[in-house]
């Protein structure tokens, strides 16, 4: 009897595991320009591609700047992600360069059209 009910315990335990496993994740919400793009580009990039002295012509700190080295909707030819992973280009930024997420960001921000918000 012990054991039925010990077995029982554990089935329906699981069963609550089971459901909450399968239940689709919430989407990640949409990268924004505003509060995740701009300011990780001008943390990373400013010093040297805004200003008078932009170097390659590209100020991060200005969007329409920006859209001549990306390509939206498509990172894998956007000059600023392939950059940023160092593929076809020097990698940028040269000494201190993104981490994944970072560049991650940067990606899924290109990949979702790189809209300005």
């Amino acid at each position: 009897m012990r054991l039925c009910l010990v077995v029982g315990v554990l089935m329906v335990g699981g069963m609550g595991l089971a459901s909450r496993a399968d239940e689709p994740k919430k989407a990640d919400k949409a990268v924004s320009y505003k509060t995740d793009v701009a300011p990780l580009l001008k943390d990373a990039c400013a010093s040297c591609h805004s200003g008078a002295k932009k170097k390659a012509r590209l100020d991060v700190t200005d969007y329409d700047s920006l859209m001549k080295f990306v390509k939206a909707g498509e990172p894998d030819k956007s000059k600023l992600h392939m950059s940023l992973l160092g593929k076809g280009a020097k990698q940028m930024p040269p000494k201190n360069p993104l981490a994944a997420d970072q560049v991650a960001v940067i990606r899924a921000w290109i990949a979702g059209g790189a809209k300005k918000d």
